[in-house]
């Protein structure tokens, strides 16, 4: 090539003034090889990151500020005493309410085969100028401007992302760091942080990629515009353009990967991931048992003091007794009053019905509450209760137990049963620390409504 023009490289260097260092640098290393890179190269390591962390992720902004307002939650009684927390729920409810919605979407675009195609069209109308063939040019201008659309499009979208994932990040550093300094956690399920270091690495990998490509396509485009020869401006027919087929095609495979791992993704976002934990049919009697008397076949029953009368007591204590026989459903008995079923709330919240007997009739039904205790409750419109009424399974190591946590109490306090055989092993909160098996719960269906 001609590098001695001095005026023209003039002219080129005005130019690529103007188009940004970036250009610069793609335009030379183009020339140099006569090649010019359109694969995705680093932008696929958003996408192969693993679930697990995405997960972390989710249910840390979940705890910390997407949970139903007015529950206690021992993470975020925690961090809202330290410095920065208001700059922390604010990036969170960003997270929520956008970042990841917009990470949907940019899978969305990337899993579509579309950048692809556009590719090839250019490749092909590039060897179609170099060859002198006709409307090759307007084929050429089409599949730039269709590059240049969908670039701007990824580009837009993972800038977006990269800066809200960041905020995110450098605010939950900053609070998690004097959280584990000052106040270490208690359980195994207090979720102390986001894993959000390699999100940022492949974010930042992905949006220097587009620019590159961006930068790429603007020095092609000035190459097919200037007159072949020019001072370092290739021939044509020098002109390789590198498309990377197999990489477009594996970037889109794990987008379309994390698209169908949305639906789990969202449920921890929402907390309906906790529903997971125990999933019960709201329609189904349940017996409840513990690990510690599990092998005695003792169950969960609600007993209220004294004999039923015509105006019964409308608090019942709760007790640990053997399965009783089924009897008429009808009334008041010990198989009765060891039934439980379980209504949704939302976020993950359970209301725990018992199945004592409701003689004041509808809307009022008895409820396990913060002091282990059943409760007759009138509800409110749309069946609103008190959130002393609300609970949570929370996940063991042990596969098919877990624990139960009131949103009154927060998760430090279980529902748990005493070692007081003179006593039927009545119910109280325990604390979590103790870890002892009465905390360990099971369900078992045993009838319909």
């Amino acid at each position: 090539m001609n590098r001695s023009n001095s005026g023209v490289r003039s002219i080129i260097l005005s130019m690529l003034v103007a188009t940004g260092l970036a250009l610069a640098v793609s335009r030379n290393a183009a020339a140099e090889s006569g090649a010019v890179d359109f694969s995705p190269g680093d932008a696929s390591q958003l996408f192969a990151l693993p679930v697990g962390m995405w997960s972390n992720i989710n249910q840390f902004a979940f705890l910390v500020c997407l949970d139903e307002p007015g529950v206690k939650a021992t993470l975020n009684d925690r961090l809202n005493q330290l410095g920065g927390y208001a700059e922390l729920r604010s990036s969170c409810q960003v997270w929520g309410s956008t970042t990841f919605s917009n990470l949907q979407t940019l899978a969305t675009e990337l899993a579509s085969d579309d950048m692809k195609q556009f590719l090839l069209r250019l490749q092909t109308a590039v060897q179609n100028l170099s060859n002198n063939t006709g409307g090759a040019r307007g084929e050429f201008d089409q599949a730039a401007d269709n590059i240049s659309k969908k670039l701007t499009t990824l580009s837009e979208l993972s800038q977006q992302v990269n800066q809200q994932s960041m905020a995110f990040k450098n605010a939950s550093d900053s609070v998690i760091g004097q959280y584990r300094k000052n106040n270490p956690p208690d359980s195994s399920w207090v979720n102390i942080g986001p894993k959000m270091e390699d999100v940022g690495l492949a974010m930042g990998s992905m949006v220097g990629r587009w620019n590159m490509l961006t930068s790429n396509l603007a020095y092609l485009r000035k190459t097919v515009a200037l007159p072949a020869g020019t001072s370092g401006i290739p021939q044509l027919y020098d002109l390789d353009l590198e498309v990377g087929l197999n990489a477009w095609d594996e970037i889109s495979r794990r987008a379309r990967q994390f698209l169908a791992d949305m639906p789990a993704q969202n449920a921890y976002l929402s907390g309906a991931n906790y529903y997971q934990n125990c999933p019960l049919d709201e329609n189904r009697w349940y017996l409840m048992t513990n690990s510690f008397l599990s092998d005695k076949g003792y169950v969960l029953t609600a007993r209220r003091p004294g004999p039923v009368s015509a105006v019964p007591q409308h608090t019942a204590g709760t007790i640990m007794k053997p399965r009783a026989r089924q009897n008429d459903q009808g009334n008041y008995n010990e198989a009765t009053s060891q039934q439980w079923r379980f209504h949704r709330y939302g976020k993950g919240w359970w209301g725990i019905e018992s199945r004592i007997r409701n003689d004041t009739g509808s809307p009022a039904i008895f409820l396990l509450g913060t002091t282990a205790q059943v409760e007759r409750v009138m509800q409110g419109q749309g069946g609103v209760v008190s959130k002393s009424y609300w609970w949570r399974c929370l996940k063991t190591d042990s596969s098919g137990w877990f624990r139960l946590a009131n949103a009154s109490l927060g998760d430090l306090k279980i529902l748990d049963t005493y070692n007081n055989p003179d006593t039927f092993f009545p119910g109280f909160m325990g604390n979590t620390k103790e870890n002892y098996s009465g905390q360990f719960w099971k369900l078992e269906p045993v009838a319909n409504p």
